[in-house]
């Protein structure tokens, strides 16, 4: 059975990659620091908290920085939503129909803006 997940970046992580420093809209990484968090349900499916260690695993070797994976969206400046929570519920985001994976961007006109 194949499995889906639904993974969302909100809009500045997104403008911060095609844009750079030309916006002043925070980045995932910064400085080998990071800005950004991982955010799934409290309890999520296994395939969902593999998705999101895997996802930390690998920014971590691209930028050096350890993102961290939490279950309730905290004081970073970009939220990374892996999997179904209260807050992809908040921002109208589904995984209805998924069969893989969909970036979503929220904020600045997106979903839920």
């Amino acid at each position: 059975m194949r499995r889906k997940w639904l993974l969302l970046i909100s809009a500045p992580a997104l403008l911060s990659a095609l844009a750079g420093p030309a916006l002043a809209v925070p980045f995932i990484v910064e400085n080998g620091e990071p800005r950004a968090e991982i955010v799934t349900a409290p309890e999520p499916p296994r395939m969902v908290k593999l998705a999101a260690e895997e996802l930390r695993d690998y920014l971590g070797k691209i930028s050096g920085a350890r993102l961290p994976v939490v279950s309730e969206p905290g004081t970073m400046p970009v939220k990374i939503y892996v999997g179904r929570s209260a807050g992809t519920d908040r921002l109208g985001i589904s995984d209805d129909g998924l069969d893989g994976f969909r970036g979503e961007l929220a904020g600045a006109g997106g979903p839920g803006q």
